[in-house]
């Protein structure tokens, strides 16, 4: 697993927009003092503002949105903890803690709220400090505007993250907007809004349409519980490669022999030690004790990068996809270099090599 530029998202306007750029180069370069301002670009962004309108009311947007507490549950990839310091009047502290691409950090914010109208954010410790987020909200029938100004403050290691393009720091802005908003609408039916909650609590997503309509209909019939639902999803596939922000464990904080387990399959599948992602990722399922090694291997043994491997011409091609017709799965490098003998001495061709494939298939 690596660290790639489009898999960064904006954290956006409630924590503030330097989130929104490569958060590897930031923490890679917390080693320097200081990084000098590009010369490569044209404009620095000083201000920012953007616009949305929306289909709902302008009340429920808000309530949403100034929910601090709730945006874990809003971007539960995202967001490790939000916990409030100090509450006066319609002034509220905060120490947010997120997680993006395994990098962790927390930031002080301060957050005015006027209701149902306005949303004032500002950092107040770092080198963003004083960079300011200001919400306006406004009703226009069943539609609320939505109109998000920013004041820019960024130093230090944050001056190049003032000088990136804005069509890129729109499209994230419009990512986390549309987050809020879906939760917003909220659902028919407490049985709908029962199952959304528990899928993003366990597999950090809203449930999708085909699951909540599935899930819903069994609650509603008295065919199933909310607790068969949680246990359905517990025990899912997709459940065990999740790992929650505060479960992911860094390198220095997995086993010793966690660490040569998984290097040695990376060693023997993908022919190269362990990249920093993937150990974090795999160190950590492993010892929640979601994923065996075997799990892992698998997983590594049927990624692109160990197919690339393997694959290597149109032969080895024509092999794999005879096994994986015949047998549902890959083939390994000793089946492939077996009939790839056998074809190059012409003792078969992909007929035979076919026939002898289902003489020995196994069936359970």
């Amino acid at each position: 697993m690596f660290l790639k530029k489009n898999d960064k998202i904006i954290i956006g306007f409630y924590v503030f927009l330097a989130i929104s750029f490569s958060f590897g180069v930031l923490y890679t370069s917390t080693t320097f003092e200081d990084i000098p301002t590009p010369t490569w670009v044209l404009e620095k962004l000083t201000f920012l503002e953007f616009e949305r309108t929306l289909e709902i009311e302008q009340e429920r947007l808000f309530l949403t949105m100034s929910d601090l507490e709730n945006y874990p549950k809003i971007l539960p990839k995202t967001f490790v903890s939000v916990n409030i310091l100090e509450i006066n009047e319609n002034i509220i502290i905060t120490e947010e803690e997120i997680q993006e691409k395994g990098i962790r950090t927390k930031f002080l914010v301060k957050h005015t709220l006027i209701p149902n109208d306005e949303h004032i954010f500002e950092i107040l410790e770092g080198d963003a400090k004083g960079t300011k987020i200001h919400q306006f909200f406004s009703s226009n029938g069943n539609f609320t505007n939505l109109k998000t100004t920013v004041d820019i403050n960024f130093e230090g290691i944050l001056t190049p993250f003032s000088y990136l393009p804005k069509n890129n720091v729109q499209h994230a802005m419009d990512t986390v907007i549309t987050a809020f908003y879906d939760y917003s609408k909220g659902h028919d039916t407490l049985e709908e809004k029962q199952i959304d909650d528990l899928f993003r609590e366990i597999l950090l997503r809203p449930a999708d349409k085909e699951g909540l309509e599935y899930f819903s209909e069994l609650l509603e019939s008295s065919q199933i519980t909310i607790d068969d639902v949680k246990f359905k999803l517990l025990n899912s596939e997709e459940a065990k490669n999740i790992i929650k922000p505060s479960e992911l464990k860094q390198i220095n904080e997995l086993k010793d022999e966690t660490i040569m387990q998984i290097d040695k399959i990376y060693r023997e599948i993908l022919q190269r030690p362990y990249d920093e992602e993937g150990m974090k990722h795999y160190g950590t399922l492993l010892e929640l004790e979601k994923l065996s090694l075997n799990d892992i291997e698998k997983q590594l043994f049927n990624s692109q990068e160990a197919l690339s491997i393997r694959i290597s011409g149109p032969v080895e091609k024509m092999i794999d996809d005879l096994y994986m017709e015949i047998h549902g799965k890959h083939a390994d490098l000793d089946v492939l270099n077996h009939y790839k003998v056998l074809l190059a001495n012409k003792t078969m061709t992909s007929e035979d090599i076919k026939v002898d494939m289902l003489d020995n298939l196994i069936v359970p």
